[in-house]
Formats: structure tokens, C-alpha cells, sequence
């Protein structure tokens, strides 16, 4: 992922500056961060098709209202007198299939877990991590006015306000993910629910365009994909494979050029670039 003169992930604790880990100057963005952004572009392409609504949104309804409406296709008294196990499995089946973000990434549903219907922890078939930036980062804080004011009282004393945002000039994040074809089995988490992912993650900032995301851009997308459900290599050689070289700066840049050791690599492993 590129960033060119935006913030990337702000932290709130630090007025809105670019995550940063201190120690190595490398930028950061949170798993949750690329979570969001992955689950609005679902939103966006799938919005009003059954079995794609989105659990985490901002749509200013209560995750408690959404999951009383999934309730609402049991009839209480006889969900209440099954086993355990079988209730649990019942209730996340319903679950995963009318949300692609639980399918995908999991929940914490606490209000079925406070009502004693089921455990409430749903596992994922995806996990993100943070990305980390290859280069140290250089934050920048930039110093706005505002030509006008918000109160009346404030108007007799200035007629101006002034503010500030960081941003990022330059930098170069990766970040990696997993899928577990174990969990997608008891999920449901499809073929075409992992081409949509692709798909999202490739758009994923294209449709999320602010101020302060313009110059965000999914550069290089790299998917591993095993002949076997158990995996024919480890992570590790994957992760090895791949080698982001660097190119000729420019001024204020650090870009990279990413290839692909494929004679590390099982054949029995396919490799579709992005």
C-alpha cells in the first residue's frame, strides 16, 4: 500500500498523527484500520444483496438490534431447550450467513453471549496484521485556518480559527493475511466470498476517498494458494519468497520494486499476482 501526502492511520491519543512506532521510525496501520476499509468497499459492492450485510458499520444501529433481529427467526422457547452445542452451531450458522464480516473476520457478540444463547465468540476464516511500513516515516504536522468561526462569542474575538493535520509525504506499507479453509468450512466462507475479498482489498480505496486518504493506493496484491486445506509449505517460506527491492529515490521517496522467488516455492502452490 502506497501513501503520498495523507495519513495513513491516525492515533487518536496523539491529535490524529500517523501511527509510528518510536524506536524503528516505521509507520503503522492497525488490522482494524484495513478491516474498515475492506468492509466499506464490501458494503459498497454487495449493498442490499442477501448474505452481505456488515455487522461493523457505521450505520447508528446497535450490534444488540441487528443480532435481535437474527433471533427473530427462532422460536426462543425451542432454540432454548436443544443442546447446547447444537443451539451454539444453529445461531452462528444464521449468523455467518447474513453477515460477510462475521463469515470473514469473526465477531465478539457479546449480547448473545450476556442472554446465555451461545459462547458470542465467532472465529473468523481471515486474519489481517498490521502493516508496517518498509522505510521509517517522516510525519509531518500541517498548520490550517479556517476563515470563520463557530460561535457568536467567539466572533467578537477573532474572525478566524486555526487548526493542523499530519500527514505522511511519503511511504511504502505492507501488511499480510491468512485464511483458514478449516474455519471457512464451518463458516461458510465461499469461492466467491474470497474473490469479493480480493476484489475489496484492491478497491479498497477507491471508494473510501477524504481528505485525508486521497493519495492511499493498493500498489501490489500477492495471493498464495495451497493445493492442500492444511497447507503444502509454511508461512515462513512463503514470507521469504518475497523480496521488496529498492529503486532509485526520487526526492522524499523510497519506492520499491516487489518480485517473487518462485523456485522456493511448491509448484503445488499457485501464485496469482495483483
Amino acid at each position: 500500500v502506497k501513501a503520498n501526502n495523507c495519513n495513513p492511520n491516525g492515533d487518536m491519543d496523539e491529535g490524529n498523527r500517523p501511527k509510528q512506532d518510536l524506536d524503528t521510525g516505521l509507520g503503522i496501520m492497525t488490522d482494524v484500520c484495513i478491516k474498515r476499509r475492506i468492509r466499506d468497499a464490501v458494503n459498497i459492492m454487495k449493498e442490499g444483496e442477501e448474505g452481505y450485510d456488515i455487522y461493523i458499520k457505521n450505520d447508528h444501529i446497535a450490534l444488540e438490534t441487528k443480532v435481535a433481529s437474527v433471533m427473530e427467526e427462532f422460536d426462543i422457547e425451542k432454540l432454548m431447550k436443544m443442546e447446547a452445542t447444537d443451539r451454539d452451531a444453529a445461531i452462528k450458522d444464521s449468523l455467518c450467513s447474513r453477515f460477510y464480516d462475521i463469515r470473514t473476520f469473526g465477531a465478539a457478540v457479546t449480547y448473545l453471549a450476556n442472554k446465555r444463547y451461545c459462547d458470542g465468540q465467532l472465529n473468523g476464516a481471515v486474519q489481517v496484521s498490521f502493516a508496517e511500513s518498509l522505510y521509517p516515516i517522516n510525519p509531518v504536522r500541517l498548520t490550517l485556518t479556517r476563515v470563520d468561526v463557530s460561535t457568536e462569542a467567539d466572533l467578537k474575538k477573532k474572525d478566524r480559527e486555526v487548526g493542523a493535520k499530519w500527514i505522511v509525504p511519503y511511504g511504502v506499507y505492507k501488511f499480510e493475511g491468512h485464511i483458514s479453509a478449516n474455519v471457512a468450512d464451518k463458516n461458510g466462507f465461499t469461492e466467491e466470498d474470497l474473490e469479493l475479498l480480493i476484489q475489496a482489498i484492491l478497491k479498497m480505496y477507491d471508494f473510501g476517498y477524504s481528505a485525508s486518504k486521497t493519495g492511499m493506493e493498493v500498489s501490489k496484491l500477492i495471493v498464495f494458494r495451497h493445493g492442500s486445506k492444511y497447507g503444502d509449505c509454511s508461512f515462513r517460506t512463503l514470507r521469504e519468497a518475497v523480496h521488496e527491492e529498492p529503486v532509485e529515490d526520487t526526492p522524499g521517496r523510497k519506492d520499491v520494486k516487489v518480485t517473487i522467488d518462485k523456485t522456493a516455492i511448491p509448484e503445488s502452490v499457485e501464485i496469482r499476482e495483483y
